[in-house]
């Protein structure tokens, strides 16, 4: 009810302070149709969390206004297109969540600096994993599996020291498992199942003293 004095901050799922929304928390209802662009208007927004909906068309890139997001959740939807670029620009965004969508495209080079946990599995993002993964440095969880993601892994990615979780399982991903991956002193989970890499598996990743599962069946590994 748009009428009573504390609206919207008297409704079910959102969390205000000072009258200023904060958080949108609507998983779970049914909701559909296309993210609306005033969603811009919300400046002081800290979290979204639209997952397990029917929301479809584009991801809005007005949302990159919203500058003091810290978590997108928009798992379990029909979004379509590419991931914004300007999402890049949040500068305090430490989670995004697209799973299980149906975007697509190239992932750009540039991510958020704060990231920490990026999902954006059973997609069909194409083209190469970005090789910069140094500029986001804080990253813990990379999900990319179940999409058309080609060529090699990048050797990059062995500069993420706080990296726990990395999936890139069933993509189109070819080449030699980067030896630098043992740098990632944090890894606690490895799985690239279903591609066609090849070659050794380095013997230093066995002495990464976290790693508790490394699942890399139907690869052309020796």
């Amino acid at each position: 009810d748009l009428s009573t004095p504390l609206a919207p901050c008297d409704w079910r799922g959102i969390l205000c302070y000072d009258g200023r929304v904060r958080e949108l928390r609507l998983p779970r209802l049914q909701l559909g149709g296309r993210l609306t662009d005033q969603l811009a208007n919300l400046r002081e927004l800290r979290k979204l969390s639209l997952h397990s909906n029917a929301f479809n068309d584009s991801i809005p890139t007005s949302l990159s206004q919203c500058s003091l997001l810290r978590a997108i959740y928009l798992q379990y939807n029909s979004f379509s297109g590419k991931i914004p670029p300007a999402i890049a620009n949040l500068t305090n965004l430490q989670v995004l969540n697209v799973a299980h969508n149906l975007l697509s495209g190239g992932i750009a080079g540039d991510l958020p600096v704060n990231l920490r946990y990026l999902d954006l599995s059973s997609n069909n993002f194409s083209g190469y994993i970005p090789a910069n993964f140094s500029f986001t440095s804080q990253l813990q969880l990379i999900n990319f599996s179940f999409n058309r993601f080609s060529g090699e892994i990048p050797a990059s990615i062995g500069e993420l020291q706080q990296l726990e979780y990395l999936w890139l399982d069933s993509n189109q991903l070819y080449g030699p498992l980067p030896s630098a991956i043992a740098n990632c002193s944090s890894l606690v989970h490895l799985s690239a199942e279903d591609n066609a890499l090849e070659g050794l598996i380095p013997a230093t990743i066995g002495l990464l003293p976290k790693l508790q599962v490394i699942s890399l069946s139907h690869n052309k590994l020796s």
